[in-house]
């Protein structure tokens, strides 16, 4: 009789977990609808993190319409960037800590995730972190990126891609069977062109990785990263944050 108790209680308590869980997960979906209705883009992007906490799993139409939200208020103040698919974006790289690179075609410092410490894209370097990264977003205290700027959302860094309406082209460079490593991006609606410049990585251990014709630029959630193959279609990938990549702000 005990046994049978125990398991009628085992199994109500699991039932209550469950309602509780859903009833949690309906209140999100509000919240994050309410909040983009109200355009409040950043208790959107909370929500919706904490919706991805509960569920354990994303939503390409949630962070769409959080993409959507961003960019609208982005475009109307897009004084020093450039829009590019709807998403105001620097026109240079993060160099050291809070500052832009003072040339678009220099590469700045590399960074590894949600840390906020520059480190060359040359030489070796000592007191290399090589520890996995906390937390499942970039914090905003650990941010590079100058003032009224932040470290793109996945979804920013795939519209630069473009999948879907091929809205957005890059190219690379190339004399002969010599190629840049940097990739223009144009907004081919409204002719709109950004470079990404290209350089050598830094590995888990800190050591340089010479430049293979790729590039790789962080992303502000879960360690994930935009990858621009040598010859392939760009990919996000996601490691554990402790590779040395570069940063490419879009504005707040």
């Amino acid at each position: 009789m005990k046994y049978k108790l125990s398991t009628t209680i085992l199994v109500i308590l699991l039932s209550c977990s469950t309602v509780a869980k859903a009833q949690d997960v309906n209140q999100l979906l509000q919240n994050i609808n309410t909040a983009l209705t109200a355009g409040d883009c950043d208790r959107a992007q909370r929500n919706y993190n904490a919706w991805k906490e509960v569920t354990n799993r994303s939503d390409s139409s949630i962070e769409r319409h959080i993409v959507e939200c961003r960019s609208r208020r982005n475009v109307t103040n897009c004084q020093q960037g450039v829009v590019i698919n709807g998403v105001c974006w620097a026109t240079r790289n993060v160099d050291r800590p809070g500052t832009f690179t003072a040339d678009p075609a220099n590469s700045g410092m590399l960074y590894q995730w949600n840390r906020r410490i520059g480190w060359a894209v040359t030489g070796n370097v000592s007191d290399w972190n090589n520890t996995p990264a906390i937390g499942n977003i970039w914090e905003k205290v650990n941010d590079p990126c100058p003032s009224g700027w932040r470290v793109p959302t996945p979804a920013e860094l795939e519209s630069l891609l473009n999948r879907s309406n091929k809205r957005v082209g890059w190219i690379r460079t190339c004399i002969g069977d010599k190629c840049s490593s940097e990739r223009k991006i144009t907004d081919t609606i409204s002719g709109n062109t950004i470079v990404l410049p290209g350089v050598g990585r830094r590995e888990p251990d800190g050591k340089l990785s010479l430049n293979d014709g790729s590039i790789n630029y962080w992303s502000n959630i879960d360690g994930s990263f935009l990858h621009i193959g040598s010859i392939g279609e760009g990919i996000l990938h996601q490691t554990r944050g402790i590779n040395g990549f570069l940063v490419r702000c879009v504005a707040e």
